[in-house]
């Protein structure tokens, strides 16, 4: 999981934990470049002085741009609050492939013989869903039937 987590930070939480120097990565300034350069000619549109004030306005300079991407990041000592969410829903895509035959994971509009487009990543999707927004609710099923499984 901290694989994912150190590959799928997004940039400003790079910026906040720089590149983590006991790595066995090697930092890559050819990708960071190709990176960069690609990003200035979609946000830029290949004008490096706007690209340049654009960084400014979050604060940033394409120094710290360039080494922020060239290698993985320091994991923070606590992973960021997606993570869980992201480890919530690998978990039920899991479960989900093992017992296909949980409530969990049926709903009367659903065929299995005839299974939508992406209904296995949506499914697990909606129960993790479900499942936050009870928790955040701190309702049982009979509070909010509609937060029932067989809704």
């Amino acid at each position: 999981m901290s694989l994912l987590v150190a590959q799928a930070m997004p940039l400003w939480e790079r910026l906040d934990h720089p590149p983590a120097q006991e790595s066995s990565a090697a930092p890559d300034p050819a990708l960071a470049d190709a990176v960069i350069e690609r990003w200035c000619k979609s946000a830029g549109t290949g004008d490096w002085d706007a690209f340049k004030r654009r960084l400014e306005w979050d604060g940033w300079n394409i120094e710290q741009v360039r080494a922020a991407l060239a290698g993985p990041p320091a994991l923070p000592a606590t992973p960021p609050p997606w993570a869980e969410v992201v480890e919530q829903l690998m978990l039920a895509a899991q479960a989900m492939a093992e017992r296909p035959e949980d409530s969990a994971f049926n709903s009367p509009g659903l065929d299995p013989g005839h299974p939508i487009i992406y209904e296995d990543v949506l499914m697990p999707a909606l129960a993790v869903a479900r499942e936050r927004l009870r928790t955040c609710l701190g309702a049982d099923p009979a509070t909010f039937p509609l937060l029932a499984p067989e809704a």
